[in-house]
């Protein structure tokens, strides 16, 4: 709903709106008029009160649920900014109220004219604003149906299909809207064709499109703070090469494989990590040193961002990645926690139900404890949890020991895990850790995935002793949860099994 205009044609427009109501009985398309214009004024609540009065006079008007909905989801969109900015999961309760009646104001629109676009394009973006990508893609691809062109779908539909896990759709979406979409548009496609390409397998197509992050805005500054060069792969005589930390702890940890490569070139690694990732990447084949995030840099020849070392190895990369296990645990700690466990049955299972809360798509991604609460009642086996637990949890759940505050950073939850028959793990760091060991892992995969574990398949060749077990349906976890309750109770689950 928004627009241009002078404020102050807007402001008179206003005055000429409500004298006519003054003059004659009202009419639907008077209250619309002003729900638009006091919107565009960003007087959202005198905004909300005339489209809401538009519907009232005319309930089988699709623009005017149309008008009120646009409006409401203006409202909203504050306070979904601020779930981002304050680090609260997506989907907060209020934050799920609002946009939930903003898309029943949509619905109804498109109820009394299937054919309306902006009222299906509208309906998409508040369904991707609630999570949904899968029905937020058909909203939009309908309202691409009905209308043949519309810029806001065109542009909104290739993330929207990526999200949703439709790769080989987004990746043709993708590459037509870099062809023919606005100029603006071709970086945001591009970045989105990255993630579509790789879980797709077109690895090395994909890598090149993923350094298009590189020049987002959010990523100039930070690649300034240096002010190496990046490394191009060139051959090196000892200069020291700065590994920069990017993205998330699982990120880090499954993309230092390839940190050797520096040393194959004659070159030397330090490793810009999250703190609590430096012991553990310490022991990274080729890392030299590793410095915590935050601290002062040191001065290197050159640098390069974790995440550009695949683009940047290209199509020698997989003969210069460590293969798991690549990090090296401490026998000592090892030793202190097998203490703690070679008293309970085997097999013996550490399970990770929630990842990193701020993460706004964590609430897909993580199944939380209910959703899991049935593995834990499998018998015959000891489980360590690697979530943290409320006291209801505990409760819940006797059989469960709490092991996350024994562990104070990763380089101490690689001991931990050493010491397991099986890790269970949703899509966190954990899952990660447990496939960079080489520990038999079981994967519970939300749908749509990243683009990291594939369209399809069960296995991962970034970590061979990782099984997945992925969702049949959007947020249901019923299947995965049987899955591993069905591989937990068979007789292929030796204690003595270290791989699938």
């Amino acid at each position: 709903m928004a627009g241009s205009g002078d404020p102050v044609q807007r402001a008179a427009r206003v005055t000429v709106l409500r004298r006519r109501l003054a003059e004659r009985p009202a009419k639907g398309d008077d209250f619309r008029a002003l729900a638009e214009t006091t919107a565009r004024q960003g007087e959202l609540d005198d905004a909300g009160r005339w489209a809401e009065r538009a519907t009232a006079v005319d309930p089988g008007d699709a623009s005017a649920w149309l008008g009120l909905g646009q409006v409401e989801h203006l409202r909203a969109l504050p306070l979904l900014a601020a779930d981002m900015v304050l680090d609260r999961a997506a989907g907060t309760v209020d934050t799920a109220k609002r946009l939930g009646k903003v898309a029943s104001r949509y619905r109804r629109a498109i109820a009394l004219r299937p054919e309306a676009a902006d009222a299906l394009n509208n309906y998409g973006s508040a369904l991707a604003d609630l999570d949904v990508p899968e029905a937020a893609a058909q909203a939009v691809s309908r309202a691409l149906a009905v209308a043949g062109s519309h810029p806001l779908a065109t542009r909104s539909r290739p993330m929207l299909l990526r999200l949703a896990g439709r790769s080989r759709e987004a990746t043709r979406a993708m590459e037509r809207l870099k062809r023919h979409g606005p100029p603006d548009a071709a970086a945001e496609a591009e970045w989105n064709l990255a993630h579509a390409l790789l879980a797709t397998g077109d690895a090395e197509a994909g890598w090149q499109a993923y350094e298009t992050r590189l020049g987002l805005p959010e990523n100039r500054g930070w690649l300034a703070q240096s002010g190496a060069p990046i490394w191009d792969g060139r051959q090196l005589t000892g200069e020291t090469v700065l590994v920069r930390a990017e993205q998330g702890l699982g990120d880090m940890i499954q993309f230092c494989r390839y940190i050797r490569a520096i040393a194959a070139r004659g070159g030397r690694a330090i490793v810009e990590c999250h703190p609590p990732l430096v012991r553990l990447m310490a022991t990274c084949p080729g890392v030299a040193e590793a410095s915590p995030a935050g601290s002062v840099l040191p001065a290197t020849a050159w640098q390069i961002p974790m995440m550009s070392l695949p683009a940047t190895l290209g199509s020698q990369r997989d003969d210069l990645a460590a293969t798991p296990p690549y990090f090296a645990v401490d026998p000592e700690r090892a030793r202190h926690f097998q203490a703690m466990t070679t008293t309970s049955p085997r097999p013996r299972i550490g399970i990770c139900w929630q990842g990193n809360r701020s993460f706004r798509r964590d609430p897909l991604r993580s199944p939380g404890f209910e959703a899991i609460r049935q593995i834990l009642a499998c018998g015959g086996a000891s489980f360590f949890a690697l979530s943290q637990m409320t006291p209801v949890e505990l409760a819940a759940s006797p059989g469960a020991r709490p092991v996350l505050p024994m562990l104070t950073d990763l380089a101490e939850a690689a001991a931990f895990l050493s010491g397991l028959d099986v890790v269970i793990s949703s899509d966190t760091a954990i899952v990660h850790l447990a496939g960079a060991l080489g520990l038999p892992t079981l994967l519970l995969l939300s749908r749509p995935a990243d683009w990291r574990w594939a369209v399809a398949e069960t296995s991962t060749p970034w970590y061979p002793s990782v099984r997945i077990l992925r969702q049949s349906r959007v947020g249901d976890w019923s299947a995965p949860v049987a899955e591993a309750i069905g591989i937990l109770g068979s007789a292929s689950l030796s204690s003595a099994s270290r791989a699938w």
